[in-house]
């Protein structure tokens, strides 16, 4: 949305349905935005309008290169995906890392082969997870990705996102606060299998899920 859209229609709905529903659900404020380094006093104008933000890397920059997770990064250029997370959440901008395992969309590895989780895969794991921890910010499992981006591989089924091979990584971290979200693009998204699915998930890999960013 552009920032007239912010201030113009995103801002009063927010107001219209707080006020509408105030004796029924308590309507917290907030953003899914990019991180670009430079861009303090933005994040800040939009935070002194809403609850929070959550971070969401589609895109980054890397030595003057940009990068697309969904067309896929090498192995070279993968942590600059975990140099974005870090610069990102030691900001104290965001609330939350949202699908933050979203760089193996179309990852390939060292090897060349599909759904690939080498030791470059893992070392961005370990940075986003210590960054989440040092700053205080809560990763999320993206039901999104169960419901839209499930691929059947070498007769395995597996989820381009949530990865299990980086949310195994997961439990080395105890301290580590993970949420589930349905990344809903439509009010019907909510709720659905792909949310069960999420939490049997997080159960079978024994992850300690919290239900309350506030």
């Amino acid at each position: 949305m552009t920032l007239a859209e912010f201030h113009d229609v995103y801002l009063p709905d927010l107001a219209e349905a707080s006020d509408r529903y105030q004796d029924e659900i308590r309507l917290w404020k907030g953003l899914e935005i990019e991180y670009i380094q430079g861009q303090a006093d933005y994040y800040r104008m939009l935070l002194s309008h809403l609850d929070y933000l959550v971070l969401g890397i589609h895109y980054y920059f890397k030595e003057g290169n940009h990068f697309n997770c969904y067309d896929g990064i090498s192995s070279r250029d993968i942590g600059g995906y975990a140099d974005v997370v870090e610069a990102a959440l030691s900001t104290g901008f965001f609330k939350v890392l949202v699908h933050p395992d979203l760089y193996l969309f179309n990852y390939r590895g060292e090897d060349d082969r599909a759904f690939a989780f080498d030791k470059h895969a893992e070392a961005v794991a370990r940075r986003i997870f210590e960054s989440a921890i040092r700053h205080d910010v809560f990763v999320e499992i993206n039901a999104r990705g169960i419901q839209f981006h499930t691929r059947t591989h070498e007769g395995k089924t597996i989820h381009r996102y949530p990865r299990e091979a980086f949310w195994r990584i997961a439990k080395d971290y105890p301290k580590l606060k993970i949420i589930i979200s349905a990344d809903a693009h439509d009010p019907n998204e909510l709720s659905g299998d792909h949310m069960d699915q999420a939490r049997v998930f997080a159960e079978t890999l024994d992850l300690n899920i919290i239900e309350h960013i506030f």
